[in-house]
């Protein structure tokens, strides 16, 4: 595959990652004892963009729940998953806009080689 568009790829993918693992902490906002997790960008073999997801083991908040009993809520933030959905949208369109330059890039190159 083409280097730039390669990297370009798997940031999109890095970036869909981290949109679903948002989207999913948000989804158990509400869930007991739910550990939000987090996606961990590393420098991929090759250029590019490699994912590790890592559950945060820090409690939630503990309430007294209808029967009496102590819970603990889940540790999500949701000021947190919001402002990660917004870096994983513009993470997102930095990649997209990477990947168009490339190919019309590569477009040139064919042209002129035409």
């Amino acid at each position: 595959m083409i280097p730039a568009l390669g990297s370009s790829i798997s940031g999109i993918n890095a970036a869909f990652k981290m949109l679903d693992v948002s989207a999913n902490n948000t989804a158990n906002l509400n869930t007991d004892e739910f550990k939000a997790k987090r996606v961990i960008f590393n420098e991929g073999k090759s250029g590019g963009v490699s994912t590790n997801v890592k559950t945060n083991d820090n409690p939630g908040a503990y309430y007294l729940a209808e029967n009496g009993s102590i819970a603990e809520g889940s540790n999500v933030n949701i000021a947190e998953e919001i402002l990660n959905q917004i870096v994983a949208r513009n993470f997102m369109d930095a990649n997209v806009a990477a990947f168009k330059t490339a190919d019309e890039m590569y477009q040139n190159i064919l042209d002129i080689l035409a």
